[in-house]
């Protein structure tokens, strides 16, 4: 598990020439499945966004991509709204949570694990989407229903 501000302003490096190409300014998420979908990163062309499949390695000192022989998209304003830090967490009912402090995920498979706020951890899954002020999670009370008990947060 690593979070999201363990892996901000390392250094992007591609697997083939160990070449540094950027750094790391985001992580981009999608909804459905909620997971990490890209990495944004500044190199010298502008930024960038590397998709989640071109990433190698996550370790404690870099990033480690496939590169590609031309360079990735180029990032978009839209791309930034897709980062979860900082914004507020809302769920599906209007209920606010706080703010976005941290989100973990899973270096393996991109896949979320947490939302924190400064007093709760709410579970990955949830995720419903992000926009440009707010995180939207489902509510406890709308959560489906498993062999008549809740599924697990």
């Amino acid at each position: 598990m690593r979070r999201f501000g363990e892996v901000i302003r390392l250094p992007v490096v591609a697997a083939d020439t160990a070449e540094r190409v950027g750094m790391v300014t985001g992580l981009v998420t999608a909804a459905s499945p909620a997971r990490v979908e890209f990495v944004r990163m500044r190199s010298s062309r502008g930024d960038e966004i590397v998709p989640w499949e071109q990433i190698r390695a996550i370790g404690p000192d870099a990033v480690m991509i496939f590169r590609a022989s031309g360079p990735y998209a180029e990032a978009g304003a839209d791309d930034s709204a897709s980062d979860p830090v900082g914004k507020q967490l809302l769920t599906d009912r209007g209920q606010w949570l706080g703010d976005v402090q941290e989100c973990a995920f899973d270096e393996a498979d991109g896949r979320l694990i947490s939302f924190s706020t400064t007093t709760d951890v709410f579970a990955g899954d949830r995720l419903l989407g992000v926009g440009d002020f707010a995180v939207v999670i489902r509510s406890e009370a709308s959560r489906e229903k498993v062999d008549g008990e809740t599924a697990s947060t």
